[in-house]
């Protein structure tokens, strides 16, 4: 009953995408739920960790970022665990907890997680390319909320403005 569960679930996260591109984010969370309930029941960790992060992200998109962050930090730890620190699935998993925190306010915490984004990617993929370009961007993105959050100190943290974005 593993690889017809396991193929299940595949199925109930493609259908949940499905659902996340039609604006159906009820739907989509509850099917995820439902696959994530699968999932911890009867497949292995990586599995898991990769209900976990469609469920993080779902949460993000329907806008309850405060919601994502715990099946994200669940699902970082079990990547971390089974594929080591430097797997592009813990590095693309970090990248999406780091936006979590930015839409909540915590540039400070958001370019801590994006700098360890970074440092992945040029350690697997090299410091050229655009991988690398990206990561890079996304850093200097977090570095300037975390500035305009700073410079504005009568604002609650989680309650800060969006950052503003690099000109090019």
């Amino acid at each position: 009953h593993g690889p017809t569960h396991a193929s299940l679930i595949d199925v109930l996260v493609a259908l949940a995408a499905v659902h996340g591109r039609l604006d159906e984010a009820e739907e989509q969370l509850q099917v995820l739920d439902r696959a994530l309930h699968l999932a911890e029941a009867s497949c292995d960790d990586t599995k898991v960790a990769a209900v976990l992060t469609a469920l993080g992200r779902a949460r993000s998109a329907a806008g309850t970022p405060q919601q994502a962050v715990a099946p994200l930090q669940r699902a970082l730890r079990i990547e971390r665990e089974e594929f080591g620190p430097d797997h592009p699935r813990v590095a693309a998993t970090l990248r999406t907890l780091a936006h979590a925190f930015g839409a909540l306010g915590d540039f400070m915490q958001q370019h801590r997680l994006l700098e360890e984004v970074l440092g992945i990617v040029e350690r697997t993929h090299g410091r050229e390319g655009g991988r690398a370009m990206q990561a890079r961007d996304d850093v200097q993105q977090a570095a300037l909320g975390e500035e305009a959050a700073a410079a504005s100190p009568s604002t609650p943290s989680g309650a800060a403005s969006r950052p503003p974005r690099l000109q090019r």
